[in-house]
C-alpha cells in the first residue's frame, strides 16, 4: 500500500492516503485513496490499476473550499521558519509552521522537533494578532 500511495502521488495526486475497513463476509481489507484534480483522473486510474491488484476504481467528484494563503517566515532563535497562513475575509485564521524547516532546524541544533514546533508556533500566534495585509 505505501508503495501505491506513493506511485498515486507521484502521478499527480494532491494527496493519498490509507484506511482499514471490514470487507464482504467480515474480512479485514485496506482502502487506498487519492484526490487530484479532474485532470488527473485518467492518470491516477491508471496507477491504481498498475500498481495494485483492484479490478474497479471508484470516482467521486469533490468540492474545495479553500483559504487564501500566503507564507511568510518567523524568527525562531537566529533561524527563519516558514509560516503557512490562512486568510479569511481579511482576516488571519490560521498560521501553521511549515515541519520540514521545524525538523531541519531541530537536527541542527540538536533539540527536540516538538521543542522547535511550539517555539515557531508562538512566533506564528502573533500574525494571527494582525490582520492580514495585502
Amino acid at each position: 500500500m505505501a508503495d501505491a500511495a506513493q506511485a498515486l502521488l507521484a502521478a499527480g495526486a494532491l494527496d493519498a492516503w490509507t484506511m482499514p475497513v471490514v470487507m464482504k463476509k467480515g474480512r479485514p481489507g485496506v482502502m487506498l485513496s487519492a484526490l487530484c484534480e479532474p485532470s488527473a483522473v485518467a492518470r491516477l486510474q491508471r496507477t491504481f490499476f498498475e500498481t495494485t491488484s483492484t479490478f474497479g476504481v471508484r470516482s467521486i467528484p469533490v468540492h474545495r473550499a479553500e483559504l487564501e494563503r500566503r507564507t511568510v517566515s518567523v524568527p525562531v532563535g537566529e533561524d527563519g521558519v516558514r509560516v503557512k497562513v490562512g486568510v479569511l475575509e481579511g482576516r488571519v485564521v490560521s498560521a501553521t509552521p511549515e515541519h520540514d524547516d521545524v525538523a531541519d532546524i531541530a537536527r541542527r541544533r540538536g533539540l527536540p522537533v516538538r521543542q522547535v514546533y511550539e517555539d515557531a508556533s508562538a512566533a506564528a500566534r502573533s500574525l494571527r494578532l494582525a490582520p492580514a495585509e495585502g
